[in-house]
């Protein structure tokens, strides 16, 4: 089925600050269809728009900037794709920066644009995850943010997209909350993005120090973590 033109209205949506966030890059107007599997402890517990298994989504990539939609549902146009859950794996902490929070904003348009994002991407990110994470206000003065390829996320949320793009790309920032300045980081050589033919670029932001209310009360080990993206309901100290 395919999807017709937006009316007015059903003009695109801004996202619900879900994350990761998932921008598809065809050539050309094409049906899509992209599953995501946890591993592990990790379940999904909302997306955007409703995944159902698998999202059947229509991308039109005409100027000025890609637009998503459900094929078989009547729902609004979306700028990417997201969703949150539980995220099971063995995520680094050796390599990574720190940072004043004050300086998040200035510091994600700098680096994102650094590792090749692109200015409505990182647009994207700077009005929802940035900003969402500020307006937690952790007491902690600084950010320790330890990136996360493409090798680690794959164990944690595996991706498969039909048809298959010719290039991939995975980041997910972890982000610590510190009192305290971290001196002991490696400096971290992240793999620049890449795009090419059909292309699929993911980045998420996400923190240990959340649960849902109510949810099971997990206790991380050393070197292991379960993460909850934005939208937990209970900030849990560690």
């Amino acid at each position: 089925m395919r999807k017709a033109n937006p009316s007015k209205d059903q003009e695109t949506q801004p996202s619900q600050q879900h994350s990761p966030a998932i921008w598809l890059y065809p050539k050309k107007e094409i049906e899509v269809e992209v599953t995501l599997k946890f591993h592990g402890a990790g379940f999904m517990t909302s997306s955007i728009p409703s995944y159902n298994d698998t999202w059947r989504i229509h991308v039109d990539p005409k100027p000025p900037f890609n637009r998503y939609s459900s094929t078989y549902v009547d729902d609004p146009w979306i700028p990417y794709l997201d969703y949150d859950g539980f995220r099971d794996g063995e995520f680094q902490r050796v390599a990574g920066w720190c940072i004043h929070q004050k300086d998040l904003i200035d510091w994600q348009r700098s680096h994102l644009k650094q590792i090749g994002f692109t200015e409505a991407e990182i647009d994207d990110v700077n009005y929802s995850y940035g900003r969402m994470l500020l307006e937690r206000q952790y007491q902690e003065e600084f950010f320790a943010i330890y990136p996360q390829e493409a090798t680690i996320v794959d164990t944690s949320v595996s991706l498969t997209v039909v048809p298959q793009p010719d290039s991939i790309y995975r980041l997910w920032l972890y982000f610590v909350p510190m009192a305290a300045k971290a001196v002991d980081l490696k400096v971290p050589h992240v793999k620049k993005v890449e795009r090419h033919g059909f292309s699929v670029i993911e980045l998420a932001y996400l923190t240990d120090r959340e649960i849902p209310s109510g949810g099971p009360q997990q206790t991380a080990q050393p070197g292991r973590r379960t993460m909850l993206g934005h939208r937990a309901g209970v900030e849990c100290r560690k």
